[in-house]
């Protein structure tokens, strides 16, 4: 199960808002139901049929690498990069699996998590 990855709720980092739930659950009475790590909290989203969509974006916010534009590369209206670079210039990748590094993935600048209510009426 992935993590999330990007920050959120007006910059707040992954461990900072699991401080904040470590907080309301120690004030909390026993036997309270707020989950405490950003895992149990994911858990419980997907549980509820709350699913997220993850849609690269421009780092300017100019266009969403959605849709027509899922396969560009650049930003069609500033020429940005989509993708995280490394000092030397290269892309930054990450890899799937464990041995195999054949199968890279770019890591982009930025991302926007779409929760789809459609889905949910």
């Amino acid at each position: 199960m992935e993590l999330f990855q990007v920050k959120c709720l007006h910059g707040i980092s992954n461990r900072a808002l699991e401080g904040v739930l470590n907080l309301f659950s120690r004030f909390l009475p026993k036997g309270h139901c707020v989950p405490n790590t950003m895992e149990k909290v994911q858990r419980v989203v997907q549980n509820l049929g709350l699913d997220f969509v993850k849609i690269d974006t421009c780092e300017k916010d100019c266009v969403l690498f959605w849709k027509e534009n899922a396969n560009l590369d650049t930003c069609p209206k500033c020429s940005q990069s989509r993708w995280k670079m490394t000092d030397d210039g290269a892309h930054k990748d990450i890899v799937d699996g464990d041995a195999d590094t054949t199968n890279k993935k770019h890591v982009p600048r930025k991302i926007l998590w779409y929760f789809p209510l459609t889905a949910q009426l």
